[in-house]
């Protein structure tokens, strides 16, 4: 790996908001090594990353415009601070930012933060579903092309089927309070239930464990190797939580996992990839008339979300707007 993308992995490592203080000493000693050499544009640069971690995007921006000015070819400079003026509400910015980018050789993360910014500003829903695609045959439509075919599974109706989730959100997270529920209505004697989880553990991670039989850690597996395991676990469905969000696994599933594959709750929008085979929702999400602005076909369910607040929730008998009259 070069040593850029190193020391902005260390950087984006130190960001979790338990280790806010290592961001700030990064960023004590990024502005102390500037006050020596002014004219570093990768210390310009990673200054603007450790910005951005902390989400203090006026800063982030100014620190990415020095590394600008003194490097313009520092087009992942430029992707982020695309990210910092689509936060910031400046839109039409950031997308001519992200565009041009891309358009220089932008690596595919950058593509998919690209078709996220296109698809969280503009109304259009086919133009959403373009720029997501353009993503899809960039980066994970080649690799669902090279796959390896798979195994035939036991076809036999009457077998307990085998389903697979995948994510980095079963934790502390507005995804894990969706999903729990589920997880605890599974009938173990229809549906033997895998969870594949790539993110960190926390308390909440515990408590839903208790409900899952096979539970596998699997942050440190490359993407082939994860396909690869899920694979000789002969997982029948499999399912993607996460979408287009943080520490997100679409390019194993890109290599074809399993043989029928599922999206559903961690993101709204249009995945882009021809191996995502199906999405779970209802019509409140996707009314009649809208699988045209899917790369995924549309599975409708009578309701597709359930909820159980985390037990932090303040809960009341009655809803606020009652008691405040707005």
């Amino acid at each position: 790996m070069p040593e850029d993308d190193l020391l902005l992995l260390s950087i984006q490592e130190a960001v979790d908001a338990s280790k806010k203080k290592d961001m700030l000493a990064t960023i004590d000693a990024l502005s102390t090594a500037l006050a020596l050499e002014p004219k570093r544009a990768d210390l310009w640069h990673y200054l603007g990353v450790a910005y951005a971690q902390l989400q203090v995007w006026s800063a982030c921006i100014t620190s990415l415009e020095m590394a600008l000015a003194l490097e313009p070819d520092r087009v992942r400079a430029q992707c982020v601070m695309a990210s910092a003026l689509y936060h910031l509400g400046q839109h039409g910015q950031a997308i001519a930012l992200i565009d041009d980018a891309c358009r220089r050789g932008a690596p595919g993360i950058f593509w998919a933060m690209r078709a996220s910014i296109h698809g969280h500003t503009n109304r259009d829903l086919a133009h959403t579903l373009r720029v997501y695609q353009d993503w899809g045959r960039r980066f994970a439509d080649p690799l669902t092309r090279k796959a390896k075919p798979l195994a035939v599974n036991d076809r036999n109706p009457r077998k307990r089927l085998k389903v697979g989730y995948v994510t980095a959100d079963f934790r502390n997270h507005s995804v894990a309070f969706f999903m729990h529920p589920v997880l605890s209505h599974h009938n173990s004697s229809v549906v033997e239930v895998h969870v594949y989880s790539s993110g960190k553990r926390d308390a909440f991670t515990e408590v839903m464990q208790q409900s899952v039989p096979h539970w596998h850690e699997v942050a440190e597996l490359s993407d082939e190797a994860l396909c690869e395991r899920i694979r000789a676990d002969g997982i029948d469905v499999l399912i993607d939580l996460s979408g287009h969000t943080t520490d997100n696994r679409l390019l194993m599933f890109a290599r074809r996992a399993a043989p029928v594959q599922v999206t559903w709750i961690g993101y709204a929008l249009p995945l882009g990839m021809k191996a995502m085979d199906y999405r779970l929702l209802d019509h409140s999400v996707a009314p009649l008339g809208h699988e045209k602005y899917y790369s995924e076909t549309l599975f409708r369910l009578a309701y597709s979300t359930s909820y159980a607040p985390p037990d932090y929730a303040p809960l009341c008998e009655e809803p606020p707007l009652l008691r405040n009259g707005y």
